[in-house]
């Protein structure tokens, strides 16, 4: 048997075997931290339609549909763990953000973070969003209806800032994030670059 031709002929049909695998398990894994997390008061919150958690849903959990995220936040403590979660996950989050603290340049940040998780665009103690993320296809849907028409939003192959759309995201109570305490560098100008390449070369003058 040609292995390689099999692979190539049928490899759509093995890479929807391994997401749906990959979502299974997911699933299975969550599951199974939901007694731990109750058990530290997390608040469970399902965002399917009305007519969706009453066909079925999980003991104890709060549902906040996803169009009236944004207007019903505050039933959502603030300083437990919250665990959100739909049917098929692409309405439980949109984006999760890497914070840091703020570099000199930049000392009012960008977002705050909540205890729970949850990234907002408002609130004190800002961190600086470093750039990096993950994110779901879901977050660009509908994406003219967040972004100002401009010449980047008209060419054939559009440009336009992500800002906007996270915090459209955050309105709706889509955006997590994790606060990095490691070292990070913006090196978005040559100064800085070359500032960040005399700190790494200073330790091997010293050592020799």
């Amino acid at each position: 048997m040609d292995f390689s031709n099999a692979f190539k002929q049928y490899w759509p049909f093995l890479a929807l075997a391994l997401w749906f695998g990959y979502k299974w398990w997911n699933a299975r894994k969550v599951a199974g931290l939901l007694p731990e997390l109750r058990q530290r008061g997390a608040t469970l919150v399902d965002v399917r339609s009305a007519g969706e958690y009453a066909s079925g849903h999980a003991p104890g959990t709060l549902n906040i549909p996803l169009q009236e995220l944004s207007s019903r936040l505050g039933e959502i403590p603030k300083s437990s763990p919250v665990v959100v979660g739909c049917a098929s996950g692409s309405r439980s989050g949109m984006a999760k953000l890497l914070l840091v603290d703020n570099p000199s340049q930049h000392p009012h940040g960008d977002f705050s973070l909540c205890d729970t998780g949850l990234v907002t665009d408002d609130g004190h103690d800002k961190l600086t969003f470093a750039g990096i993320g993950s994110y779901r296809s879901a977050l660009w849907q509908n994406w003219r209806t967040v972004i100002p028409e401009n010449d980047g939003t008209r060419s054939a192959s559009p440009r336009f800032p992500l800002a906007p759309l996270l915090r459209h995201a955050m309105g709706q109570g889509l955006v997590f994030g994790v606060h990095h305490r490691g070292q990070w560098h913006d090196i978005g100008t040559p100064e800085r670059l070359a500032a960040l390449d005399t700190q790494m070369q200073t330790p091997h003058q010293e050592s020799s």
